[in-house]
């Protein structure tokens, strides 16, 4: 079903564009693509975007640590003037 959606782009483009032609290409498209992705992604996730609020502020702890040990690491490389 997936090569549906690359003939729908090539009728888009090979005929002349009109609404007519890209229109309904365009919808084909966009369903044959949908249903190759729920049928291949079924139980997904499909949020990529969302993190929790805990993984959000145990990676920005660890940010600030390192951050801590690069002051004080370059604080004791220091010689006093």
């Amino acid at each position: 079903m997936p090569f549906l959606a690359g003939i729908s782009v090539f009728v888009a483009f090979a005929q002349p564009v009109t609404a007519i032609v890209w229109i309904p290409s365009f919808i084909a498209c966009v369903a044959v693509v949908t249903w190759y992705y729920e049928k291949h992604h079924q139980g997904e996730s499909t949020d990529t975007w969302e993190v929790s609020e805990e993984k959000w502020q145990n990676t920005l702890a660890q940010h600030v640590d390192k951050m801590k040990e690069k002051r004080e690491k370059s604080s004791d490389n220091e010689t006093p003037q």
